[in-house]
This record gives C-alpha cells, sequence and structure tokens, in this order.
C-alpha cells in the first residue's frame, strides 16, 4: 500500500497440540491432551524513505507442548503439562547500507514455566524475556563476507512458587549471546571456500534462587566448500569443523534440579 511505502500483514494460524503421557513403571496411560488454538499474527512495516531503510513491528501468539517434570526428586516426576500459548512483540530497524545489512530490534516474550512446591510442580509459573538484538550481514570485500549478531536478553521470572524468586533471572538465560561468521572466497583456486565462525554465550543460571550457575563459554568453528561440475552436473563438496579446540562446557540448563 502507499507505493510500498506502507505494508500490513495480518495472519490467523490454527495450531493442535495432542500430548499422551505414559506411566515409566508400568506403561499405562496416566493423562491425555488434545488441544488447539487459533493463534493470530499482525505485522506492520513502514518505509518512509524508499526500500533501504524500513520500520517494523509485530505481535505473534503460538500454541508450544507443555512442560516436562524432569526432577526426579518430584511427586510427579515425568508428568507433562498441558500445550500453553506464548506471546511475541518485537519492533525494530532494518538498514540497507550497500554491501551490508543491519537490523536492530528490541523484543518481548512471555510463557508459562514449572515451578515447584513443596514435593510437586506446577505449571502456574510465568517468564518474561525482554532485550535488544542486533544483526548485519553482507561483503566488506570482493569474495570476503560476514554474518553475524549479538542480543542481550533480561530473562525474568514474573510468576515464581510462592513469589519468592519473583525479580530473579530465570533459569538457562545468558544475559549475552553473540556470534560472528566469516566466508573466503581463495582467488587462487575458483570454486574454494574457506569459513570460520565464533559463538559465544555469558553464563547462565541453574536454579530460581540464582545461587548457582554455569560460567560463559565459547566455541569456534572453521570449515571449506569446493564447489565444481562432475559428469556435467554441479557438485559441492563440504568439511566442517565444529568445536576446533575441543572445548567442554556446559551449554545450558532447563531445569530447577539444583539445590
Amino acid at each position: 500500500a502507499f507505493d510500498e511505502r506502507l505494508l500490513v500483514t495480518l495472519g490467523l494460524r490454527h495450531q493442535s497440540v495432542r500430548t499422551d503421557n505414559f506411566s515409566n513403571a508400568t506403561g499405562a496411560q496416566t493423562s491425555a491432551y488434545d488441544k488447539s488454538a487459533a493463534s493470530p499474527a499482525v505485522g506492520v512495516v513502514v518505509r518512509p524513505w524508499g526500500p533501504g531503510l524500513s520500520f517494523y513491528a509485530n505481535h505473534v501468539q503460538g500454541l508450544s507442548q507443555g512442560g516436562t517434570v524432569t526432577d526426579a526428586t518430584a511427586t510427579n516426576f515425568g508428568q507433562v503439562f498441558a500445550p500453553y500459548t506464548t506471546v511475541q512483540t518485537e519492533a525494530g530497524v532494518k538498514w540497507n547500507a550497500g554491501r551490508f545489512t543491519h537490523t536492530a530490534s528490541v523484543f518481548q516474550i512471555e510463557r508459562p514455566t514449572l515451578v515447584r512446591i513443596g514435593t510437586y510442580y506446577t505449571d502456574e509459573g510465568e517468564q518474561r524475556n525482554r532485550g535488544l538484538e542486533w544483526s548485519t550481514f553482507g561483503e566488506i570485500a570482493r569474495g570476503v563476507r560476514l554474518l553475524g549478531g549479538a542480543s542481550y536478553t533480561q530473562g525474568i521470572q514474573t510468576k515464581s512458587a510462592n513469589n519468592l524468586t519473583n525479580g530473579l533471572t530465570a533459569i538457562g538465560t545468558p544475559r549475552w549471546l553473540a556470534n560472528l561468521g566469516a566466508e573466503w572466497d581463495v582467488p587462487a583456486l575458483s570454486g574454494l571456500t574457506l569459513s570460520g565462525r565464533v559463538i559465544a554465550t555469558t553464563a547462565q543460571y541453574l536454579n530460581a534462587t540464582n545461587t548457582q550457575r554455569t560460567p560463559g563459554w565459547s566455541q569456534f568453528d572453521v570449515g571449506a566448500r569446493y564447489a565444481t561440475r562432475f559428469d556435467g552436473r554441479r557438485l559441492v563438496l563440504r568439511l566442517n569443523v565444529n568445536n576446533l579446540f575441543n572445548r567442554a562446557y556446559w551449554s545450558g540448563s532447563f531445569s530447577d534440579n539444583f539445590a
């Protein structure tokens, strides 16, 4: 609309999630959930000065499978809860600066979480993630391309067991995430491209009371691909090495099983 300076997207997604739970000891079915929901989606893009700069905002809801109690000391260990609805809102800007494109956004995501009350878990908790995200990609020189970004997230417990840990950081939610990848087309050998990537994540809490946490970690990956032709058909050979320095680390935690 308006010579593509204003774009509006409206959507409605119908989702169904069915979950059947069985006893580990007897194999008998203990519960079943079959839930459907119509989830709305709204998106707006504004380009006041043409396609080079875009402002956007969106609001999306979705249906996800319910959480599972993984704490073996809980009286309802193994229970799978009913599907739940997540709500995500985002606003940002996209700037096409010739060879490079940059995006920056702010976001908020709300979803239910499992909380422990005594020896029993319920799904009456709530987690809210708010943050900033930046990403960029493009060609800095002929045959040299970059792709990377960083995000800052405040994952907060907004509803906790007996409200005792409200306002504390949510489990498995690092404040900072960053990654940077590069590709280089080797001039001396047409079709050969070398690549590398570094990923970094800061510390994450292991429990709702924020008394235990895993340290931050980083990982280096390298790779190569060779594009050629074989028997008249295009052929691409790839070789990738993940975690080049064989570093051991805890990537994260998603359950409150730590005292």
